[in-house]
């Protein structure tokens, strides 16, 4: 089943010199090759992996923006995902799809994703990845197709912000005695967020070593994936900005697998429920510029998969 077309005609702009506009930041040499926008559309997106033919669907209406980025990397298309949900699976939101071309079901799936055109926007069938996010406050979806081909890598990205709702005057207290109950939230460690941050871990900067002490935030997501354990979470390491990148995301990737290993073998956490990468400095919480900001900016943070 394929996807609605995108209208996309309120603004289309492309070339090299977008750069301030990138809404994801990928590695170095990333170019904007072209920015489209609607201020009002209505866009269909896979939320579910292609089965007999099929892609469950979703569709979300308001101002839609596509980004089409390409940049040469060396880097697999695992550790780009993992860059990329550091970015959007952020503390409100939702996860709605996270599949790689060995999940999302091939061609099937990629044809329900609704592209722009080579040479802007290259899908390679064999490794490709797409996420899709749910903002629970504002309502915002985002969801980006990845794919590498010849050293290159090749991300369109779509935001869509809902149109503000209308405001509805309710019957005052004299008008009705109707008492209205506010949902709640679902309740866990990672009740309405699809990451958190492990809090208190201590990394100097160029180590991965991880002290003896008590940690509170291990504790607790030793204690959730015991009380759910069908689910898989990913350790994402972080540095600061200090060096070049590639030995950042080695060393970023050293210390989500400390985290790991701490997990498993102080926690007694299944292996199976535990992944670990990182993603060097690519993905700052912080100014990088003090001293301060460099200490939030070492750490690692658990993103919650898609079950």
């Amino acid at each position: 089943m394929k996807a609605a077309p995108l209208v996309l005609s309120v603004l289309v702009v492309t070339g090299p010199g977008l750069a301030q506009d990138i809404p994801v930041q990928m590695p170095a040499g990333a170019q904007l090759v072209l920015q489209t926008e609607d201020a009002f559309a209505r866009v269909t997106f896979p939320v579910g992996s292609a089965s007999n033919g099929d892609v469950p669907q979703d569709k979300q209406e308001g101002t839609v923006r596509t980004s089409v980025i390409q940049f040469p990397t060396e880097m697999s298309l695992d550790a780009l995902m993992v860059n990329l949900r550091s970015q959007l699976v952020g503390e409100d939101q939702v996860v709605l799809l996270d599949c790689t071309s060995r999940t999302c079901g091939g061609f099937d799936f990629r044809e329900a994703v609704e592209t722009i055109p080579p040479p802007e926007m290259i899908v390679d069938l064999a490794v490709f990845g797409y996420l899709a996010v749910r903002n629970g406050i504002s309502g915002q979806v985002d969801f980006a197709l990845l794919s590498l081909a010849g050293g290159t890598g090749y991300l369109q990205h779509v935001s869509v912000t809902p149109a503000p709702a209308p405001v509805i005057e309710m019957p005052s207290a004299t008008e009705s005695t109707e008492t209205l109950e506010t949902p709640t939230k679902e309740e866990g460690l990672f009740a309405g967020r699809g990451t958190i941050v492990l809090e208190g871990l201590e990394f100097e900067t160029g180590s991965a070593a991880l002290s003896d002490a008590d940690y509170p935030g291990l504790r607790e997501l030793a204690a959730f994936l015991a009380s759910n354990p069908d689910a898989t979470v990913i350790l994402v390491g972080h540095t600061d900005a200090e060096g070049n990148l590639e030995p950042n995301i080695t060393l970023s990737r050293q210390r989500a697998e400390a985290v790991r290993t701490r997990l498993i073998n102080g926690f007694g956490v299944p292996p199976a429920q535990l992944l670990a990468d990182g993603v060097g400095y690519l993905a700052p919480r912080a100014t990088n510029t003090t001293q301060e900001g460099r200490l939030r900016n070492r750490r690692v943070e658990a993103v919650l998969m898609a079950r």
